[in-house]
């Protein structure tokens, strides 16, 4: 059953159309992805959904006493209450009942026995608030609220500060963690990820797989949304579709309908370019006066096919960045502290040493607080303030991105002439181009710096940087708040790269594709990061990490690398395994598990083929009931309804046997770190 559906809703904005006559239903249990080009009205619809603004026509139907939560990307502030109490105001309505609860209690107290009726109302009255606050879960708040807030992130010594003391960020998971614990019928989550590292994406993934309300999600992880969606609903030229399947499985759907949307687009450009050709050979034949004037009026019926911007390859090709010495850099006995609470002072960085070859690309990782940060901007030449060393190689020349410098641009200027100052000679002519690549187009290229988002001015800026003859680049976090597209676009430029990449990204798929090492920085209590090197991907990485905290007796303390007798002893057991350092056993329980994994793909693949057709099927049976012969003849119309009865309780079963082995699927790539 539907908890909400649009009918028919168009909206927009002056002249610009964001939605015509667009239709969707969202159940309970339904785990849907939003996706669209940027601008596409992702989170106008949203808005729509959530009663906070009203479509131009057209409505939205929600079912009786509907509870639905909405989560804007940003601007959610919160003062004056301690993070605890703040929490503990989504439980406002069990609040009040329990306040009614004592109230009606008070009253019996009062009552005289002999008032038998009175007393009978009362205690019925009493016996349906006890049930509404046991079924709201009110009891259980303060598990729930240290669950929450501690899978977001927080710290119980934080649970008794003042909300206006946590940063943006933080400010967005409080907002987040007290709609979950709301827990409504309907979660509309608007980019949610993008204050999030990877542990908290993780505890939110596992969160919203048991979730049993309706639940429709903005977010530009495409782990996340690999691993958590069913369905994925895309926003395009004001119309909505919907994909069976995660967002892979939309992707290769999208590839095939732009590959047809292609071929009719260029059917439909000769057709018009035939056209135009004859009306301007003949229009001042007055002999073919009449065959014009036909080929005008055709012409004006075409209905022009448009093709979306962001889903169309792009090519990008940037200058060489010249070449470095080898090593680029070598970090020698580096320490960082800075001021603690009651002047101590609190150790970031202790003798860490490092070093970075020429034209590896190293991922730093670690949780917030480890020192990431630090290392960036000790690389960066930005931090002075630590002891040690660095020792730089021939001709290195840096370029250093983190949010923070974002500020640095001047408001006025344009998206072009920021990009023609930053560009080579040699690449000016191309710059326009460049630019298209990193999708400004047309009219974009003349924004002034002030009015972009977020996401455009990491595009922009990470274009500057790479146009300059930089062969080191220190990136602290350049997927924020990037869309899917870009991120890809990024990921094509740097992966292109030839200079050294030292990043920071709590993207899992950015990091699996980028990375060739993984440098772990590893809180300790009361000491600094413990640092670690994994020479491998991201998910070699993860498998490390995972055998290490099974067993950390077999890894040396210092390293990510075995120890010496621990190396010895995996490289004699695990002869046979094509994967370094596995032992046999393990080895063979990994092959064990891809072979199952290889099954669940191919149900999942099976399956989704046949929802396919039977959603095809679905659609002719609507468009045979639509048909003059068939409404007006009772027997036909009970047919194609059963038909459709049919059709829909086997899409139901496929359904869910595709979510079962979606997520088996899904949890065996986690466990194999895929």
């Amino acid at each position: 059953m539907s908890l909400v559906q649009l009918h028919k809703l168009n909206h927009g904005f002056g002249e610009r159309t964001l939605l015509k006559d667009a239709s969707f239903s969202l159940a309970a249990g339904d785990r849907v992805a939003l996706v669209g080009p940027n601008g596409s009205g992702k989170t106008t619809l949203m808005r729509l959904i959530a009663g906070h603004i009203e479509p131009d026509s057209g409505q939205v139907v929600a079912a009786r006493a509907l509870r639905v939560a909405y989560l804007p990307q940003t601007g959610v502030a919160h003062a004056g209450r301690t993070l605890y109490q703040e929490a503990d105001s989504a439980f406002a309505e069990g609040h009040a009942l329990a306040n009614t609860h004592a109230e009606v209690t008070a009253r019996l107290e009062q009552l005289s026995p002999d008032n038998n009726r009175e007393l009978q109302t009362e205690l019925a009255r009493l016996h349906d608030v006890q049930e509404q606050i046991e079924s709201s879960g009110f009891y259980d708040r303060e598990e729930r609220i240290h669950r929450v807030l501690r899978g977001l992130g927080f710290t119980e010594n934080q649970f008794h500060s003042d909300c206006a003391t946590f940063s943006g960020g933080k400010q967005m998971r409080i907002a987040l963690a007290g709609i979950l614990l709301r827990e409504p019928d309907v979660l509309l989550l608007d980019e949610p990820t993008n204050y999030l590292d990877i542990e908290t994406r993780d505890w939110l993934l596992e969160y919203l797989l048991s979730y049993r309300g309706g639940v429709l999600l903005v977010s530009h992880d495409r782990f996340f949304l690999d691993a958590w969606a069913t369905e994925v609903v895309e926003l395009f030229a004001a119309g909505l579709k919907r994909y069976k399947g995660n967002y892979t499985r939309y992707e290769e759907r999208r590839a095939e309908d732009l590959q047809q949307l292609t071929a009719e687009y260029e059917r439909q450009q000769d057709q018009i370019s035939k056209l135009e050709s004859f009306i301007t050979r003949f229009r001042y034949n007055a002999s073919k006066a009449k065959l014009v004037q036909s080929r005008i009026k055709e012409l004006e019926r075409i209905t022009p096919i448009e093709l979306p911007e962001g889903f169309r390859p792009i090519k990008l090709r940037l200058p060489a960045p010249p070449r470095s010495g080898n090593p680029v850099v070598e970090l020698s006995s580096i320490s960082r502290s800075y001021p603690g609470e009651n002047g101590a002072e609190l150790q970031v960085l202790a003798d860490l040493n490092l070093e970075f070859e020429r034209g590896e690309k190293v991922a730093l990782v670690g949780p917030n607080g480890a020192g990431k940060s630090t290392l960036m901007r000790i690389l960066a030449q930005r931090d002075q303030g630590f002891s040690g060393s660095l020792t730089w190689g021939k001709d290195v020349q840096i370029g250093f991105f983190s949010e923070d410098l974002l500020e640095e641009l001047q408001p006025e200027a344009t998206v072009l002439s920021i990009i023609e100052q930053a560009a080579p000679t040699a690449v000016q002519p191309a710059v326009r181009d460049l630019l298209g690549a990193f999708l400004f187009k047309g009219d974009d290229i003349l924004k002034p710096f002030r009015v972009l988002s977020g996401g455009e001015r990491t595009r922009l800026a990470m274009l500057r940087m790479l146009l300059r003859p930089i062969n080191l680049l220190v990136l602290d976090e350049p997927t924020n708040h990037l869309d899917l597209v870009s991120k890809d676009v990024l990921l094509q430029a740097l992966r292109d790269y030839s200079g050294t990449v030292v990043f920071v990204s709590h993207d899992r798929h950015f990091l699996e594709s980028l990375a060739g090492r993984v440098v772990a920085l590893e809180p300790r209590p009361h000491h600094a990061a413990e640092v670690k090197n994994y020479p491998g991907p991201y998910s070699y990485y993860q498998r490390r990490r995972e055998a290490e905290l099974s067993a950390p007796a077999a890894t040396s303390p210092a390293s990510g690398t075995p120890s010496r007798a621990t190396a010895s002893t995996k490289a004699n057991a695990g002869a046979a395994s094509p994967d370094l350092g596995m032992a046999a056993g393990e080895y063979h329980r990994h092959k064990a598990q891809k072979a199952d994994l290889r099954k669940l793909e191919r149900t999942a693949e099976t399956t989704l083929s046949e929802l396919d057709r039977l959603e095809s099927e679905r659609e002719k049976l609507e468009l045979q009931l639509s048909q003059p012969e068939v409404y007006t003849n009772g027997e036909a119309v009970k047919d194609i309804r059963s038909a459709m009865q049919r059709n829909e309780e086997q899409q139901n079963q496929l359904t869910e046997q595709w979510e079962h082995a979606e997520h088996a699927a899904t949890r065996l790539r986690t466990e194999l770190g895929l």
